[in-house]
């Protein structure tokens, strides 16, 4: 079954560049001792893929690629899996091709670098100091529904309007409480960082920054 065209095609583009640096890291290029340690395994250990000179694509490997997908984009990737091998091979030989060229080591690449790494870096933290650590319970959820009823009317028309049933609305106020509990949570991090950190502002100073040029 391949893709249908237009929309899934769109998708499928959409998650390829999202996957790249997915691809980088859990298929590295692989350096002199790896690929010596690589040799020495028993030919029976792995399963390889596709083999580009001395760098190889396992079966495990490709797998863990595949599962790594969101569940929503599962089935484009399980129905074209020789589209998506390709372009995990043409970005590992792109990605080779940078190296060896040493663009790695290019001021505007390293800066990019660093900014991909702080963003990584931020979303760590936030999810292992907040998403991990907020949670909703039923309990939460009802009381809100009791306390919030005239949210949960259903529009009647000429009839009086209807109390939606709390099963109906059950999903949409967990998302809330947890919508609210993330921002809570977040905004105690920072503060407690910015107070660690004894931040200080110079204010008089912000009014010089970013002066559009005169004309």
């Amino acid at each position: 079954m391949g893709f249908r065209k237009g929309e899934d095609m769109k998708i499928f583009k959409h998650l390829v560049l999202c996957f790249a640096v997915i691809v980088f890291c859990l298929c590295p290029v692989k350096g002199d001792a790896a690929r010596k340690k690589s040799k020495e395994e028993k030919p029976s250990a792995k399963k390889v893929l596709a083999v580009m000179g001395e760098e190889e694509i396992t079966l495990d490997e490709f797998n863990e690629l595949i599962e790594s997908v969101p569940p929503q984009y599962q089935s484009i990737v399980r129905n074209d899996k020789e589209r998506f091998l390709d372009d995990v091979i043409n970005r590992k030989l792109l990605y080779r091709e940078a190296l060896e060229r040493k663009l790695d080591k290019n001021e505007e690449t390293q800066k990019k670098i660093a900014d991909m790494i702080e963003q990584i870096l931020i979303n760590a933290i936030l999810i292992k100091e907040v998403k991990e650590k907020v949670s909703v319970s039923e309990e939460e959820m009802k009381l809100y529904y009791e306390s919030h009823k005239a949210e949960f009317q259903e529009n009647g028309g000429e009839n009086p309007a209807k109390l939606k049933d709390y099963s109906a609305v059950k999903g949409l106020i967990k998302g809330k409480l947890i919508t609210e509990k993330n921002k809570k949570r977040s905004d105690a991090l920072i503060t407690e960082l910015r107070d660690k950190s004894k931040l200080v502002i110079h204010k008089e100073l912000l009014e010089t920054a970013s002066k559009p040029a005169l004309k």
